[in-house]
């Protein structure tokens, strides 16, 4: 499975759909805790504030002001927070992805949901 903007470094630390690779973790821990903590903080206020969510949505995207308020929020997850249910169920996702052909190889989600 080819994966996007890969460094030579095969592991990566999962932050919610956004990835760290390990080198740039050892290169710039300081950068790489900052960027972290903001995006734990990001996934909080959308979790928690929806609707405070939107006007972040509406202010730095060029998401129309007419379609703000019914675009769908997602909820994100840390990968710190996710139970061994939640791993085994993204798992099983990622296993019918490869029996329907959308994924080319097996994935074991474990090696790239790792905590930082």
């Amino acid at each position: 499975m080819k994966e996007p903007r890969r460094s030579t470094d095969s592991s990566w630390r999962d932050q919610s759909e956004r990835a760290l690779t390990s080198d740039f973790i050892k290169s710039r821990p300081d950068v790489a805790k900052r960027f972290t903590a903001a995006w734990d903080k990001a996934v909080r206020l959308i979790n928690e504030n929806p609707k405070e969510a939107r006007k972040h949505l509406a202010k730095n995207t060029f998401t129309p002001d007419d379609v703000v308020d019914t675009v769908p929020m997602i909820r994100y997850f840390m990968a710190k927070d996710l139970t061994a249910k939640d791993k085994a169920d993204y798992q099983k996702f990622i296993d019918f992805s490869v029996q329907t052909g959308t994924l080319t190889e097996k994935v074991d989600v474990t090696k790239y949901l790792q905590a930082f």
